[in-house]
């Protein structure tokens, strides 16, 4: 720990001095290091995204979010809901400010991907992904993030929506016995349900 925070004052006095002198550009690598070394001070993620939106560096941003949560996850002392909670932001950054579909699927899938992830972190990225999934035309993933993400939500309406698109992938797929599956689902919870 001594070592990181060492590393920590040397890379924060370059940043500082380098954002003294306006060279945002300059401070951001340093600004992210100082984010993996440690990931659980508030006031130098904010400070890193500030410079990133001034610069225009968003994918900078993402990497660095994404890293410091790779660094946690190899510490003992890491701590599981920062980790997942940065790499739900940096997916965040990629889908809503890069227009990167493709990389926010993947930090997404990652976070849905841990086992121990709170099921309100597992529902709110499985709402996000499904969609970037659809979209995608990834159906055979559209359809296992769909049918977890049923299991999560709370509202019965939204619960049977979401089960009738997974069946409806399910059916053009040709997997007649998860089809069958989900629309039983459907209609165990609503028995007039028209659709199915």
């Amino acid at each position: 720990a001594g070592d990181d925070d060492a590393r920590a004052a040397l890379h924060r006095e370059i940043a500082d001095r380098l954002l003294a002198g306006d060279d945002d550009h300059g401070a951001v690598p340093h600004l992210a290091a100082l984010l993996a070394l440690q990931p659980h001070r508030r006031d130098d993620l904010e400070r890193l995204q500030e410079v990133t939106d001034r610069t225009g560096r968003h994918r900078d941003f993402a990497a660095a979010l994404a890293a410091a949560a790779d660094g946690l996850a190899q510490r003992d002392d890491g701590d599981p809901d920062l980790r997942l909670e940065l790499l739900v932001q940096a997916a965040d950054v990629h889908c809503d400010v890069l227009d990167d579909a493709p990389g926010a699927i993947t930090l997404y899938a990652r976070v849905l991907a841990t086992p121990d992830a709170p099921d309100a972190v597992a529902l709110a990225v499985s709402r996000r992904l499904s969609g970037l999934l659809e979209s995608a035309g990834r159906e055979a993933e559209a359809l296992d993030v769909l049918t977890r993400r049923a299991a999560l939500e709370p509202d019965g309406q939204i619960r049977r929506e979401v089960r009738a698109r997974a069946a409806g992938i399910a059916t053009r797929r040709g997997d007649g016995e998860r089809a069958l599956s989900l629309w039983s689902a459907v209609l165990r919870e609503r028995a007039d349900d028209v659709e199915a």
